[in-house]
């Protein structure tokens, strides 16, 4: 078991603050030599890991000039997906440099698969923490109208293959890649402060 960060957009931010989503999907990177035999290689994940959220965030303004992890973990960190920024605030950062201290989400792994990406169920498209529309289809994460192999009005697994190409490109949905998924409990606190499993 591990302790390790895992990053999130403002929308899956919120989802997972809603309590709508427990699942994610991440791409199952194995070498060029092992391609074939994906499907059984290890995923870099496992049940009884304890993920970070790293989302984007700012910082004073005072702080612009300088790398967050020169900031101290007493300051305060304001989170995008919390809406409007407060005036104190400084540039946004790309979660990819979110410091530990400042993670308030952890994420306790419960079941970890390998399958393709197209395998993804119905309920495994809700449970990525998609969002119904009140015409009862679903979002359009892509904005284009358009992914291969996919059309609109979007069913609930349509809508997570528009939440994917917008993180991995237009053509990802069609490529089918093997994928990790990844299913787990919501802590809202921060991993120094979040429970251990026993």
């Amino acid at each position: 078991m591990s302790d390790r960060p895992i990053l999130f957009s403002a929308p899956m931010i919120r989802a997972l603050l809603a309590g709508t989503k427990t699942q994610t999907r991440r791409l199952h990177k194995v070498p060029d030599a092992l391609a074939h035999l994906a499907g059984s290689v290890a995923p870099r994940f496992k049940v009884g890991d304890r993920l970070w959220v790293r989302e984007s965030f700012r910082l004073g303004a005072e702080h612009d000039a300088g790398p967050p992890a020169a900031v101290l973990p007493s300051d305060v960190a304001w989170k995008e997906a919390d809406g409007a920024a407060p005036k104190w605030t400084g540039k946004l950062r790309p979660g990819i440099h979110m410091p530990r201290w400042a993670s308030r989400l952890t994420l306790h792994v419960t079941e970890v698969r390998v399958q393709r990406l197209q395998e993804i169920s119905v309920q495994d498209a809700i449970d990525e923490g998609i969002e119904p529309l009140p015409s009862g289809e679903y979002r359009d994460y892509a904005d284009t109208g358009y992914v291969p192999g996919v059309a609109p009005p979007y069913d609930a697994r349509g809508s997570y293959a528009t939440l994917w190409a917008s993180i991995n490109g237009v053509e990802s949905w069609a490529a089918n890649p093997w994928v990790v998924a990844v299913s787990f409990l919501v802590e809202k606190a921060n991993i120094e402060r979040a429970s251990r499993a026993e």
